[in-house]
């Protein structure tokens, strides 16, 4: 997800990780951290925050679950991507039948 104009904020990134988990995603890594259950998103200066760490643009989600159903998910008309896309970003989902997700969550 592109955002050129910097409009998307913490808010957007975690409904399009709750739109994710809701569609059935099982693991989910966001650039180069991976989600847990107590991950959060914040808004500062700089951009936003995901568990403390700075992300950078574009935003990059990789799930592991049903392309399919996520990416219906994400695409309900109303929903998500229409959400980011009316804010400026640029959305690509590409469904691959292999998905690696490399970020190991500290406990």
């Amino acid at each position: 997800m592109s955002d050129p104009g910097n409009r998307v904020k913490a808010i957007n990134l975690l409904d399009a990780l709750q739109e994710l988990r809701d569609a059935g995603a099982e693991v989910v890594q966001v650039d180069d951290v991976r989600v847990g259950v107590d991950s959060y998103f914040l808004d500062d200066r700089n951009g936003v925050r995901i568990d403390g760490r700075l992300l950078s643009v574009p935003y990059r989600f990789l799930a592991i679950g049903d392309p399919h159903t996520m990416t219906t998910a994400l695409n309900i008309p109303g929903g998500l991507v229409r959400t980011l896309r009316g804010a400026g970003a640029t959305v690509l989902i590409t469904p691959r039948a292999k998905v690696a997700v490399g970020a190991v969550r500290s406990p």
